[in-house]
């Protein structure tokens, strides 16, 4: 019997295997594939995208979560490339999520047209 601890699941991972867990899939335009993931139980969202090329020099993508009324709140920001990660912010109560690309450090509010919105399958 082993005695070793088992791993700890990032909090990206945490979501996507979250018994509630739903999933909303992208393809957009030269390849890259969005999956966006929503835990109401555990309050948190996570992305992960594929072959995300990467923001032009000076520029960001930033994620965003769009609120019960609407309201885009900024949610972190990605580089590019493969990855997956936890959204910042209140991912259980959202309603849909969003990704944008922005000046380098992220803008307030986003910057149209969107690279991708998403609606969360609502309970």
């Amino acid at each position: 019997r082993s005695s070793a601890p088992s791993p700890t699941l990032s909090a990206a991972d945490q979501v996507v295997r979250a018994q509630d867990a739903v999933s909303v899939r992208q393809q957009l335009p030269g390849g890259a594939t969005v999956v966006w993931y929503r835990s109401t139980k555990l309050n948190r969202a996570a992305v992960s995208v594929n072959d995300l090329p990467n923001a032009a020099t000076g520029k960001t993508y930033e994620l965003w979560l769009e609120s019960k009324n609407g309201t885009m709140l900024p949610a972190g920001l990605l580089h590019g490339g493969t990855t997956l990660v936890a959204v910042n912010g209140a991912g259980g109560s959202a309603i849909g999520a969003g990704l944008t690309v922005e000046p380098a450090g992220g803008s307030k509010t986003p910057t149209l047209p969107a690279v991708t919105l998403a609606q969360f399958p609502q309970a």
